[in-house]
């Protein structure tokens, strides 16, 4: 590695980002940056350093506003450059931004749910070497052996220019650049991303009471023998239907009776709002699934297990086949699935609101460990 006493200069890239994914990210990818900025400029000492974001109480701020706070937060600790990873989505003209370089203020944005759910450390990697060429002045190109060399006497001379604070007239030529997707797969990715933070399989685990009366639920139905009686006689179509019934049962259940369904303020935050809300409502479905898919397994393989073919001939009246025994865990899970939408009730309003975007611990988490 390039040492600081061989080069010109050292130049500090500062990584910002609230506790949660986006701060595991800015961990994970500051290790690797220093040797890839260097490829961009290799007579200069990069440094990265990760801090914590800002505790922020509005959870919908704008571009301006989030890039004056990273600029103060810059000035504060005296970096080069900074580049705030967020987990809030941002939009320019109605269309999602992944990303958003300033030359003119030296910080970026990178909205880490844009990136969708797959190779996020390596897009992460990827997109704050193109906001550093924005910082830079530079517009993200890739050409011949003469552009590269255009592009590195371009960023050399920016990099020049760090050690003093760039002029009025300097940085309004400069510009701002915004990586900017399609709207349509844009706004795809960036839920996918959303949901993918929101972590929904660890959902379930941390509603404690909800699944306690699910499998208690479970384990009874899995005992009675009214309800061995009940999916005997049950169609198959009409087991589907109230597997459906249970699970949107469970998701209103949570939404409502915890808040979790927001209502724009004003125009300006309208369509982050949608965003959170589907975000909550995806999230919420693939966790009742997976709570749902875990009964039912649970259920057919304790029937199979624990009810003796004689006992069930002698309460049903014909030997349990296969068929047999998949109803009666279909039937135990969904009306499981249904007890635990009246656990729900009784779980704290904290650890349900885990599952809506718009309550996620940045700026609380972070607050409280400033009181500490």
């Amino acid at each position: 590695m390039t040492s600081e006493r061989d080069c010109d200069h050292v130049v500090v890239l500062g990584l910002l980002a609230p506790r949660g994914m986006p701060r595991e990210l800015a961990e994970q990818i500051a290790e690797k940056l220093p040797g890839q900025l260097a490829n961009q400029a290799d007579d200069v000492n990069w440094q990265v350093r990760v801090a914590a974001a800002e505790a922020r109480g509005d959870t919908t701020p704008t571009i301006e506003a989030l890039k004056q706070a990273v600029r103060r937060r810059m000035q504060h600790e005296g970096w080069h450059l900074a580049v705030a990873l967020t987990d809030l989505p941002l939009w320019a003209n109605r269309r999602p931004v992944t990303a958003h370089a300033s030359a003119m203020y030296r910080v970026g944005l990178l909205c880490v749910p844009a990136l969708g759910a797959r190779s996020i450390p390596r897009r992460a990697t990827h997109a704050v070497l193109n906001l550093v060429d924005g910082l830079l002045g530079e517009e993200v190109r890739r050409g011949t052996k003469a552009g590269k060399t255009g592009r590195a006497h371009r960023i050399r001379r920016r990099l020049d220019e760090l050690g003093s604070p760039l002029g009025r007239s300097r940085a309004d030529q400069d510009g701002t650049i915004a990586f900017v997707g399609a709207t349509l797969r844009g706004n795809a990715r960036l839920l996918v991303g959303m949901v993918h933070a929101n972590r929904p399989a660890r959902l379930i685990a941390r509603l404690s009471s909800a699944l306690a009366v699910a499998l208690g639920t479970a384990a009874y139905a899995m005992t009675s023998s009214s309800i061995w009686m009940l999916a005997h006689g049950m169609a198959w179509p009409r087991l589907a239907l109230l597997t459906a019934a249970s699970i949107i049962t469970l998701c209103v259940v949570l939404v409502l009776a915890h808040g979790l369904w927001e209502r724009p303020s004003s125009q300006h935050d309208r369509e982050a709002v949608i965003l959170f809300n589907l975000a909550t409502s995806t999230t919420l479905g693939l966790a009742v699934l997976t709570l749902y898919a875990s009964l039912l397994v649970l259920s057919v393989v304790a029937g199979a297990t624990l009810i003796a073919p004689s006992v069930y001939h002698a309460n049903i009246g014909q030997a349990p086949a296969l068929a047999d025994y998949l109803k009666l865990g279909w039937l135990a899970a969904t009306i499981a699935t249904l007890a635990g939408a009246l656990g729900s009730l009784i779980e704290s309003d904290q650890s349900v609101r885990e599952a809506a975007y718009r309550h996620h611990p940045d700026a609380r988490t972070e607050s409280n460990d400033n009181e500490r």
